[in-house]
């Protein structure tokens, strides 16, 4: 799914042209958009308005829909999440979708919370389609101390001037009750 943001009207619109709803409809969140840093994509927040429920299913979540490409072979952040939590459990869920232009070296990502690499992707595509995006999912469960925390999802080409493209990506924290 991409957005589409409209300047004059100041709101944000999906593919199909439903509006993205930014008010508080949901009890359950606060919805809001935040600029990735980068300065050319919007991202939709949907945060829960109660950080300390102890229902599962209420999680932080940060998303970025569109397709980014970089031909660097420095990591680029494509969806960074900073959130306030308490002690406990976590887990952290991720999702994107990736290609790559070249089959003679490799596609890489990255997942980091507080800047520590908890899950490392290392591909060579068989195929160097930069229009079949590839699915790659995962979850890590952490116990993490009371305070702000960082989950970063970053991507690089292995070799500099191929292509490595992300779209699709989400980062989702909910607490696990043990």
């Amino acid at each position: 799914m991409s957005y589409i943001w409209n300047s004059a009207e100041g709101k944000l619109y999906m593919d199909k042209g439903e509006e993205v709803p930014t008010d508080d409809a949901d009890p359950q969140y606060q919805v809001y958009l935040e600029w990735l840093s980068n300065g050319n994509e919007v991202s939709v927040v949907y945060e829960p308005l109660n950080p300390n429920s102890p229902d599962p299913s209420v999680g932080k979540y940060e998303s970025s829909e569109s397709m980014s490409s970089s031909t660097s072979t420095l990591e680029r952040s494509k969806v960074l999440l900073r959130t306030d939590l308490k002690t406990g459990f976590y887990r952290v869920s991720w999702s994107y979708s990736w290609a790559y232009s070249s089959t003679s070296s490799t596609y890489l990502a990255w997942v980091y919370v507080d800047d520590l690499p908890v899950h490392i992707h290392v591909e060579e595509p068989q195929d160097s389609s930069l229009k079949q995006l590839i699915p790659a999912s995962g979850f890590v469960c952490l116990e993490l101390s009371e305070g702000t925390h960082t989950f970063d999802l970053r991507w690089a080409a292995s070799l500099k001037g191929q292509t490595a493209c992300i779209s699709q990506s989400r980062i989702l924290v909910t607490e696990v009750k043990i």
